[in-house]
C-alpha cells in the first residue's frame, strides 16, 4: 500500500476495531498492565518516588506481554500454524517475541542515550563559548547552582533552546522507530533501525495517531495535578481518595486501552508500510 493510502483514521478504527473484537481474549494482561499504570499515577499524583519506582518496574514487565499479545492477533492469520503467534490463557505471557522486543526496546533505550549525550556535549561546547567570551572560567560555572545563567542572559537563551532542540530530536527518532517492536513481532528477529524507512513519509501520521491515544492520559494528569494546587500556586500531593480515583481512570486508559490500541497502530502502519524483502 502506497504512503497515501495510509491514514490516521483508518489507523484508529483498525485498532479500535481490534481491541473491541478481542479484547477478552487478552483480558488477563490488560488488567495487569492497567494495574502497572495504576500505580504508577498514584506514585506521580501522591509525588511518591516508592510508588512511581514501582510503578515504573510493573509497566516494563507487563507491556510487552501487551504488545506480544495484540501483535499476535493482528499478524497470527498471516503466520498460520506458526506456534509463536498462539495466543496463552488471556494473554498472559513471556516468550520470544516478549524477548526480542525486550531486545528492541534495550536497543532503543541504548540509542537514545547514546543520542542524548552527544547533543549534551554540543550544549556544552556552545555554553562553553559563552563563558569564555564573558570571562568566566567553566570551572566556576560548575559549581554555580545554574551553570547557564552564568553566561548571562545569552545563557539562558541557549539553555532553553537547547533542551527544546534535544527533545524534538528524541521525540522525532522516538517515532521513526516506533514500529520496532510491530516488526521484531512480526519478523521474529530483533529489529530497530531497519523500520527507519518504513516510516519515511508517515512521521505526522504517526505523530498524530500518537497524540490522539495519549490526549486523555495527559488530561486526566493537568486534571489531577491541578486539584493539588494550594492556594500559593505550589503543587501538593493529592488526598487518598483523590489519588486513587484519578490514578485508577488514568492507569485504566493508559494499561488497558492507550497501549494495547498503540500496538494496534503499530501493527497497521507496519503491516502496510512493510516491503518485500
Amino acid at each position: 500500500m502506497s504512503d497515501s493510502q495510509v491514514s490516521v483514521g483508518a489507523a484508529l478504527g483498525y485498532a479500535w476495531s481490534l481491541w473491541r473484537t478481542h479484547w477478552r481474549e487478552v483480558w488477563g494482561v490488560l488488567a495487569l498492565n492497567a494495574l502497572a499504570f495504576t500505580v504508577l499515577c498514584a506514585g506521580l499524583f501522591a509525588n511518591n518516588p516508592l510508588l512511581m519506582l514501582a510503578g515504573m518496574l510493573g509497566v516494563v514487565v507487563t507491556q510487552y506481554p501487551t504488545y506480544g499479545s495484540v501483535f499476535r492477533l493482528a499478524f497470527g492469520p498471516e503466520h498460520p500454524g506458526d506456534e509463536r503467534f498462539n495466543l496463552a490463557h488471556h494473554g498472559l505471557q513471556w516468550r520470544g517475541i516478549e524477548l526480542k522486543m525486550l531486545g528492541s526496546g534495550a536497543l532503543i533505550l541504548l540509542f537514545s542515550i547514546a543520542l542524548t549525550v552527544l547533543m549534551a556535549l554540543v550544549l556544552l561546547s556552545g555554553l562553553g563559548a559563552l563563558l569564555y567570551a564573558h570571562g568566566v572560567p567553566f570551572s566556576q560555572a560548575l559549581k554555580a547552582d545554574d551553570a547557564f545563567q552564568a553566561a548571562g542572559p545569552e545563557g539562558l537563551q541557549l539553555h532553553v533552546i537547547g533542551t527544546s532542540i534535544m527533545q524534538l530530536v528524541l521525540m522525532f527518532v522516538w517515532i521513526r522507530l516506533s514500529l520496532a517492536y510491530a516488526a521484531t513481532a512480526d519478523s521474529g528477529r530483533v529489529q530497530v533501525f531497519r523500520t527507519w524507512k518504513l516510516t519515511r513519509g508517515n512521521f505526522w501520521r504517526l505523530l498524530a495517531t500518537t497524540l490522539v491515544l495519549e490526549l486523555p492520559s495527559a488530561l486526566i494528569m493537568v486534571v489531577g495535578a491541578g486539584s493539588g494546587l494550594a492556594l500559593d500556586g505550589k503543587s501538593a500531593p493529592l488526598a487518598p481518595g483523590e489519588t486513587f480515583i484519578y490514578s485508577l481512570i488514568c492507569g485504566g486508559w493508559a494499561g488497558a486501552a492507550a497501549m494495547p490500541l498503540a500496538a494496534g497502530v503499530q501493527a497497521y502502519f507496519y503491516r502496510n508500510l512493510k516491503t518485500t524483502d
